[in-house]
C-alpha cells in the first residue's frame, strides 16, 4: 500500500519541481523616441553654444564613449546612445561629427569625448514598479579630462508587477 502511494507521490514531487512560473513581463525601454529627440535637441543647443565651440566654425569631432548603465534595464542604454548619436548628427547642422574607433582613436583625432551615466531608482506600488532614471551626459576634453558641458535628463517608467516581484 505504501509502495503504491510512493509511486504516485514521487512523480508528483519531481514534476512539480520541474514546473515553473512564466517569466515576468520584461520592462519597456526607459525612454520614448520623442524624449530622445528632445534630449538630442537640447544637447545640440548646449554643445554648439559652448564658447570654445561657438568661436570655431569647423566641425567638432566627437567620440562617443557610451553610457554607463547603473539601472535595472540591461541593453536599452546602448540603444539610447545610438539614437542620440543619430539625432545629434542629423540635427547639428554639420557642426558635430562622430569619430569611430572607440578606445583606439587618438586624442589628436577628436575634439571631445561624449559619455554618459544612467542611474535608476525603483519603487514598488500596488499598480506596479515605477523606475525613475536620471541620465547625465557629459562632454569631456580628451587631453585635460575637464568636463566642458553636462546636462541631465530624467525618465519615468512604470511596469506591471510580475511574479518575480511578488
Amino acid at each position: 500500500m505504501w509502495v503504491r502511494s510512493l509511486l504516485i507521490a514521487v512523480p508528483c514531487v519531481v514534476l512539480s519541481g520541474c514546473m515553473s512560473y512564466p517569466d515576468p513581463e520584461p520592462p519597456p525601454p526607459p525612454f520614448k523616441v520623442e524624449e530622445v529627440r528632445a534630449a538630442a535637441k537640447s544637447m545640440r543647443e548646449g554643445i554648439v553654444e559652448l564658447p570654445d565651440v561657438a568661436e570655431t566654425m569647423g566641425v567638432l569631432n566627437v567620440r562617443f564613449d557610451g553610457i554607463r548603465n547603473r539601472t535595472r534595464f540591461f541593453t536599452e542604454m546602448d540603444i539610447f546612445g545610438r539614437m542620440l548619436m543619430r539625432e545629434l548628427s542629423a540635427n547639428a547642422h554639420g557642426r558635430i561629427a562622430f569619430v569611430a574607433g572607440g578606445e583606439s582613436s587618438s586624442v589628436n583625432d577628436i575634439d571631445y569625448l561624449l559619455k554618459g551615466e544612467a542611474v535608476g531608482l525603483a519603487r514598488a506600488s500596488a499598480a506596479g514598479v515605477v523606475d525613475f532614471i536620471l541620465l547625465t551626459m557629459m562632454l569631456e576634453d580628451p587631453v585635460s579630462h575637464k568636463i566642458v558641458w553636462q546636462e541631465s535628463f530624467d525618465f519615468e517608467v512604470t511596469t506591471k508587477m510580475g511574479i518575480a516581484y511578488r
